[in-house]
């Protein structure tokens, strides 16, 4: 099981830095559960989102605060078709949670064209477009994917499948934006030396191995 846990910022942890930017006056992590762990103890009202298969498993990635207010997110396992709490039966999903802590399923992968195992965070690149990654091996060559998502539409557009080859393959981390709206990010096999890339996906969806 894993959750999302809202902690107060009068509370401190070991080796955090004093200072940061905060979101607002409360503080929002994301934490790894086991089973077991009494969630009590870290106090039922900061409990936010609790994964159970069906919703979404294993969120890896970090939440990314959109323009909207709302957090967005993505879990590598789970989804809609999901009938067991680790979600190791289904593909992975898309999320949003608002800060009062609203969860809404905004898409379950298929393990199709469109990708599997999304394990980094989300970029917004404009108001309500978010672009992401799938690691799994799905997607029409089975080496990963890069996924546009607009709110609202029903499903993402993919639009670059890796091909495990010299452009590499399964990207495990998320994208960063430039100041010219272009996209990089790393693919974690594969590439001309066989250990990875670092890639560039312009403006018009056209990747290009670095």
């Amino acid at each position: 099981m894993s959750v999302f846990v809202r902690f107060p910022m009068s509370l401190s942890f070991s080796g955090m830095p004093a200072s940061g930017k905060c979101l607002s006056k409360t503080a929002w992590m994301a934490f790894w559960l086991l089973a077991a762990t009494p969630i009590v103890a870290l106090g039922q009202q900061g409990l936010l989102v609790s994964f159970k298969g069906p919703n979404g498993a294993t969120p890896a990635a970090s939440l990314v605060l959109g323009s909207d207010g709302n957090f967005y997110g993505t879990t590598t396992y789970g989804g809609a078709t999901s009938t067991s709490a680790s979600g190791t039966d289904a593909w992975g999903t898309i999320f949003k949670v608002s800060p009062s802590g609203a969860f809404t399923l905004l898409y379950s992968f298929t393990g199709g064209v469109d990708g599997s195992g999304p394990a980094g965070a989300l970029v917004e690149v404009t108001d309500g477009i978010f672009y992401g990654t799938t690691s799994g091996e799905n997607g029409q060559n089975g080496s990963g994917t890069v996924f546009r998502y607009r709110l609202g539409d029903a499903a993402p557009q993919t639009v670059y499948t890796f091909h495990g080859a010299a452009d590499g393959g399964v990207p495990l981390a998320g994208l960063i934006q430039d100041g010219n709206g272009n996209l990089y990010g790393t693919t974690s096999t594969d590439g001309t030396g066989g250990g990875g890339t670092v890639f560039t996906l312009d403006v018009d969806n056209v990747l290009t191995t670095l």
